[in-house]
């Protein structure tokens, strides 16, 4: 992806590139909104191994299939989004950068060989299962929704920069969570050997570890943990860090 996953004294630059992306630019956005008609499409972007979202949509990441998309909504909306493949990673998007989208209900389906990145911006919501990759980068900026399960990887970087939440499930043997601003990062059923969470702001985040897990807050953010690990922590602020319980 474009975006870089980062600890949290660089999660102001996520939240620029993800949510600026596509900021008014010049003149005044265009505010494009529905006409009432629902319409579907099917779209053959190419190849790709991530996906990024950037539009008020409700997105489906389905992995095994052959690449394809999806998308339905209201026949005004949908000729203004693109989606495209940039450097391997599935873009959805308007098609330019001043227009402000209100796009009523748009649902979109994407189907995958495999994904190791998956980001969403604004308000977007996204789910997937079934993931297999060596690194698995996860991210949301704004107040968007990441839910993913069944998640098998060797490293798992997941980050929040905003309001927005993230859940995640499955298997790493190392996870790596930041959150910036009071966002809300959910991986405590993300069974790791070894975990590091990073807080900015009034963040929260609950993850387990069975081995070691690496601590830092700024601010009042709040880890919770489950599992036996040896814990290393640096908080500045009135944050805390407190075990939730045993494995889970």
């Amino acid at each position: 992806m474009t975006i870089k996953s980062i600890h949290y004294i660089g999660a102001a630059v996520l939240a620029t590139l993800l949510c600026g992306a596509w900021a008014a630019q010049g003149d005044a956005p265009r505010d494009e909104g529905p006409s009432g008609q629902v319409i579907s499409q099917v779209r053959q972007p190419g190849q790709f191994h991530g996906v990024e979202v950037t539009v008020p949509a409700q997105v489906e990441v389905i992995v095994g299939g052959t690449e394809s998309v999806r998308i339905e909504g209201d026949a005004k909306v949908l000729p203004l989004i693109e989606t495209v493949v940039e450097n391997g990673v599935l873009t959805i998007r308007p098609v330019k950068r001043n227009m402000r989208l209100r796009t009523g209900k748009l649902t979109v389906v994407v189907e995958a060989r495999a994904i190791d990145n998956l980001g969403v911006a604004g308000s977007a919501t996204m789910s997937a299962k079934g993931i297999r990759a060596d690194n698995l980068t996860l991210e949301v900026a704004g107040s968007g929704t990441m839910d993913i399960t069944r998640i098998e990887a060797k490293t798992v970087n997941a980050s929040v920069a905003g309001s927005g939440n993230i859940e995640a499930a499955g298997r790493t043997q190392h996870a790596k969570v930041s959150v910036a601003g009071s966002g809300h990062a959910d991986t405590s059923r993300l069974q790791a050997q070894q975990a590091t969470a990073n807080i900015a702001g009034s963040g929260q985040i609950e993850m387990a570890a069975q081995q070691a897990l690496t601590v830092s807050i700024a601010g009042s953010g709040d880890v919770g943990y489950y599992g036996d690990a040896q814990v290393t922590k640096s908080v500045m602020g009135s944050g805390s860090v407190r075990r939730l319980g045993g494995a889970r």
